[in-house]
């Protein structure tokens, strides 16, 4: 094969194995019943710990219901994996991020990753600083590999900055309830009238929590816990 001819193979090839990546994220895939069982009880001793924040806002449109169906599948896939990823989990529970979203939003990236490289090299063989057919492969899964993991640093980055917030608020918030126990006031009432002083989104979250746990029947304290078992306190 000639050199003219084998730069477009290689390329072409990259480009496909993207394409073929991607479809196979989106294929469905059957379950057997030992899987759906072994499903069933990692969701059930993940507990609230580790579900996914849930936010207002949905998915629209054709890309949007792409990216929640490549979201679910490769939650799947971990799940079937038993790759919990627990750390990664806490800090999108602090961001209020959902896990599918985020899952999804990491394999589109790497996916486009494998178009962007062949693409860098396009542009790098037009200005002739290079003419080897291996470079677009090794861009290819470079680029796949950097862009798969930038959403992990960026998670990362920001959830240290909210979690610093964090401390300060929950500091604030247990100085009003030793204020509101030495007034004279029940531990319940205290918990719940500290966390009504502010509406910023930790006491937001705390107020649910304390309101979950009479409804559920558990103590506050317990609802608490798993408060900052979601979170993941780190100091």
């Amino acid at each position: 094969m000639s050199d003219d001819l084998t730069l477009p193979v290689v390329v072409g090839a990259v480009l496909g194995l993207g394409i073929y990546v991607l479809v196979r994220a989106l294929m469905p895939t059957r379950r057997s019943a030992l899987s759906q069982v072994a499903r069933i009880d990692a969701m059930r001793a993940r507990g609230t710990a580790y579900e996914s924040a849930r936010t207002t806002e949905r998915d629209t449109g054709r890309f949007g219901s792409l990216r929640a169906e490549v979201g679910a599948r490769v939650a799947e896939f971990y799940l079937q994996q038993g790759w919990e990823q627990r750390s990664l989990r806490a800090d999108l529970a602090v961001l209020e991020r959902s896990w599918e979203k985020f899952l999804a939003t990491k394999v589109l990236l790497a996916v486009s990753g494998l178009f962007f490289g062949p693409f860098l090299f396009a542009i790098v063989w037009t200005l002739a600083l290079a003419d080897s057919p291996v470079i677009p492969v090794w861009l290819a899964l470079v680029c796949a590999a950097l862009f798969f993991f930038l959403p992990d640093l960026e998670v990362r980055r920001d959830a240290a900055e909210k979690r610093r917030d964090l401390r300060r608020v929950i500091g604030a918030y247990l100085d009003l309830v030793s204020m509101s126990l030495a007034g004279g006031r029940g531990l319940p009432e205290a918990l719940m009238a500290a966390a009504e002083v502010s509406d910023g989104w930790a006491t937001q979250r705390v107020r649910s929590a304390l309101a979950d746990a009479r409804i559920t029947g558990i103590s506050q304290w317990q609802a608490l816990g798993q408060l900052g078992r979601s979170w993941a306190w780190r100091s």
